[in-house]
């Protein structure tokens, strides 16, 4: 027990979770520079793990739709599902090592109750005048808002260490990350 007591207090980087600021311009240049770091661990750019698959329905839109992704994102903005400014202000969450195991726990634990709040979501949006096609953008937009008080207890129980996307560059350069 105080061999791994120690063992925290004297690394710092022991926690695997990284929130790290980010603009779209990094978040592509730490793609490409460090394909495997990015392969082999749970990467995304947003709030939450919710909120990821909110902007991941919202990439393959385009391509269902027959439009453009600035036409999406336009649409999006004008239907108050997200504003520019959230876009480029997203941080980068990263999950190495055991974390990326508790992460996995996380979802399977919640995956129920999200369940049953994007069904109700669903539900209630099918009767308000909205556009069809952003309809599943809404509610995913909404249960990842509702799950976020949620995602942040999760991230503070974990010790997730928020830095900048030059702190955390140098940290995978100089192997303080778990994979």
């Amino acid at each position: 027990m105080k061999v791994s007591a120690a063992y925290n207090q004297n690394n710092p980087n022991f926690t695997s979770i990284r929130v790290v600021q980010t603009s779209s311009e990094q978040f592509v240049h730490f793609a490409k520079n460090f394909k495997d770091f990015y392969r082999n661990n749970t990467v995304f750019r947003a709030k939450s793990f919710e909120q990821s698959l909110f902007f991941e329905h919202l990439k393959k839109l385009p391509q269902k739709e027959g439009a453009s992704h600035k036409w999406v994102i336009n649409n999006a903005v004008r239907h108050n599902l997200l504003s520019y400014d959230t876009i480029d202000n997203l941080p980068m969450c990263v999950f190495t090592g055991k974390d990326k195991m508790k992460l996995s726990l996380y979802n399977i634990k919640n995956f129920i109750p999200n369940l049953i709040r994007a069904h109700k979501l669903t539900l209630k949006t099918v009767n308000e005048p909205f556009p069809e096609h952003l309809r599943l953008a809404k509610v995913l937009k909404e249960s990842a808002e509702a799950d976020m008080p949620k995602f942040k207890k999760f991230l503070q129980k974990n010790n997730a260490k928020y830095v900048t996307f030059d702190e955390f560059i140098k940290e995978i350069k100089e192997g303080k990350l778990n994979s």
